[in-house]
């Protein structure tokens, strides 16, 4: 939507884009199955097409995306003063995911799959993903002054995902790659992304001040994953001869934060002096991610994988990582007056605040029972046993650039500039889910790396501090080409004055010309902090053996993680274009230090990093036998 006014002495423009549609949710799903399936069965077994992408059985409950918000652009054009607002819609939220459940029974039944990708058992519950926020665009232009501003609209959560829960009865047999004999799984739908945000403030020769704000929008939050339950019975039997196909495979993700969106401000005045200019951007907050749920695997039956990076049993748990935050750039360019007097000055004033980083999330509790039946693997890197919680990692943040450009600075004319950036902070990582891993039954690993018990926490990383940047130009008002050659000719814009279009470079103002003073900031974020991993236990009461080198019976882990490294504080452009003295094409400018400058501050800081996170406890109760016959491979 967009409305406009038009008053005595200027104009007025808003614009507002509508919300998105909210996703539906999906329903619960429940299959019951005593029957014999085969798929992707072929009078051609060498053939490497037919049969793809084929499970046995596909259970799935998805939730609807949410819908994404409308775009906005506004802009006024005035022979006064104008004025212009423009709004980006609100994303929707998406629909949750219904519980899936899939019960395979019958021990004399079988399920064979030969095509690759081709699961024997596929359980999925997803949450849909959040609504984008709509990008906003204003822009305004004004004979005495103009003002700018621009939102960018919100970023909406993702649906959650719900419960999964497997029982098998039955004989499992997959033959191609990628193709598990049961994956369970339920997934929270990611936040969608906030809108960016541009802004640009036009004043003509009579405009006594511009200003130009620009908000990114923020990202959504990324919502939670539902609890996983898979049953092995002692009648089951499972075998998966192609590479990378894991015997059961029971997942728990949480959805990822949405990032922040952009925010741009640009700002100018072609008045001779005696103006101010004021532009400030501020970055969109990144979403926070959605818990891991929690992992419940019991199997009492036979397990037997043949291929490389093929487990017998993986069961894993991960916190949602947070979104990144969205970049903040300022930028102003003004004239200075030609009359030497107070009334002849500018002041500018570029203010760029990053987005935060969104806080990662935890990972959910891990539990494997594996009871009476037996485990083999043959591959390289295919443990038994791999059961892993992960706390969701933090955002990044968004950096901030702020600057100003003084034109006409070689006249006598007091000048004030002020540019300002501060990077964002970086999201905070989250805990590692504790770990219970409990053997009775029989593990054997035949390849290399391979090992009997993987049972791991680790806690969530900080995200790194967003970097700034400030810097502040004085121009000549002099232009000349390399050879010489003079380009003084104006360009007539109407009531807006008249602009020389400048050549390759600039003449940089004589020393002693300038008065004023310029404040530089540049604050570098602060790092997220790291978080800590959970409690780990293993109890083996069965036999565990692994063959080949690097194949430890045995490893229990608790991993508290590092936190982000602070931001960058710069001043200048030479952390922007590195290569900037080398082009061609480059104005030649004075930054900062002139002779003829009364005061100058400049100050570049950098940002804390983070703090770490800790170990969790972590507890090897073995009462069975552990062998290990390579090298370098510990028994525990």
């Amino acid at each position: 939507m967009v409305a406009s006014g038009s008053l005595k002495f200027g104009s007025v423009s808003v614009g507002i884009g509508g919300s998105g549609g909210a996703g539906g949710a999906g329903k619960k799903v429940e299959v019951t199955s005593a029957s014999n399936i085969t798929t992707g069965a072929t009078v051609n077994p060498n053939s490497p097409h037919l049969g793809f992408s084929s499970p046995g059985i596909h259970a799935q409950s998805i939730g609807g995306g949410g819908g994404s918000g409308g775009f906005s652009v506004a802009a006024a054009l005035s022979n006064g003063v104008s004025a212009t607002v423009a709004v980006g819609g609100s994303g929707n939220a998406a629909g949750n995911a219904g519980e899936v459940l899939v019960h395979q029974r019958g021990s004399d039944r079988t399920i064979e799959t030969f095509g690759g990708q081709s699961d024997g058992i596929l359980a999925q519950s997803v949450g849909g993903g959040g609504g984008n926020g709509g990008f906003s665009v204003a822009a305004s232009g004004g004979k005495y002054g103009a003002v700018s501003v621009g939102v960018g609209g919100q970023g909406a959560a993702g649906g959650t995902g719900s419960h999964v829960g497997v029982t098998n009865e039955s004989t499992i047999k997959t033959h191609g790659a990628q193709s598990n004999g049961i994956v369970a799984q339920s997934t929270g739908g990611g936040g969608g992304s906030g809108g960016f945000a541009v802004s640009i403030a036009v004043g003509g020769t009579e405009a006594i001040g511009d200003v130009s704000v620009a908000v990114g929008g923020s990202g959504g939050a990324g919502s939670a994953a539902g609890r996983v339950d898979v049953t092995n019975l002692p009648s089951a039997s499972i075998e998966t001869l192609g590479k990378n196909s894991i015997g059961i495979a029971a997942q728990s993700t949480g959805g990822g934060g949405g990032n922040g969106g952009f925010a741009g401000v640009g700002v100018l005045n072609m008045k001779q002096g005696g103006n101010f200019n004021v532009g400030v951007a501020v970055g969109g907050r990144g979403g926070v991610g959605g818990t891991g749920g929690l992992i419940d695997i019991t199997s009492a039956g036979v397990i037997n994988t043949h291929g490389h990076d093929s487990y017998g049993i993986l069961a894993q748990s991960t916190g949602g990582g947070g979104g990144v935050g969205g970049m903040a750039v300022s930028t102003i360019f003004g004239l200075a007056g030609d009359d030497g007097e107070l009334k002849g000055g500018s002041l500018n004033v570029a203010v760029a605040v990053g987005g935060n980083g969104g806080d990662g999330n935890s990972g959910g509790l891990v539990s494997v029972l594996q009871s009476q039946g037996s485990i083999t693997t043959k591959g390289d890197r295919s443990h038994a046993i791999a059961a892993l919680s992960t706390g969701g990692g933090g955002g990044m943040a968004g950096g901030a650039v702020a600057g100003t450009v003084v034109a006409n600075a070689d006249t006598p004319s007091k000048k004030v500039s002020i540019p300002v950036s501060i990077g964002g902070t970086g999201g905070s990582g989250n805990l590692g889910g504790n770990v219970t891993v409990n053997n009775t039954g029989m593990l054997k690993t035949e390849g290399e790396g391979a090992y009997g018990i993987l049972a791991q926490s680790i806690g969530g990383g900080g995200g790194n501090g967003g970097g700034a940047n400030s810097f502040s130009f004085y121009l000549g008002s002099r232009c000349h080409l390399p050879l010489g050659i003079g380009c003084n000719s104006p360009v007539n814009l109407g009531e807006f004055g008249s602009v020389c279009i400048l050549g390759p470079c600039f003449e940089p103002p004589a020393a002693g010309t300038l008065q004023g003073f310029t404040l530089g900031v540049a604050v570098g974020g602060t790092g997220g902090n790291g978080n800590h991993g959970g409690a780990v236990s293993v109890t083996n009461s069965g036999s565990i053996t692994t063959d080949k080198k690097n194949s430890t019976g045995i490893l229990a882990q608790s991993i508290g993680q590092g936190g982000g490294n602070g931001g960058n504080g710069a001043m200048g452009l030479g952390d922007l274009v590195p290569d900037l003295a080398n082009l061609a094409l480059t104005p030649t400018v004075l930054p900062f230090s002139n002779a003829g400058i009364k005061s100058t501050f400049t100050a570049a800081v950098g940002g804390h990093g983070g703090g770490s996170g800790n170990g969790g406890e972590v507890q090897v109760m073995n009462y069975g036998a552990v062998t290990t016959n390579g090298v370098d491979a510990p028994a525990i």
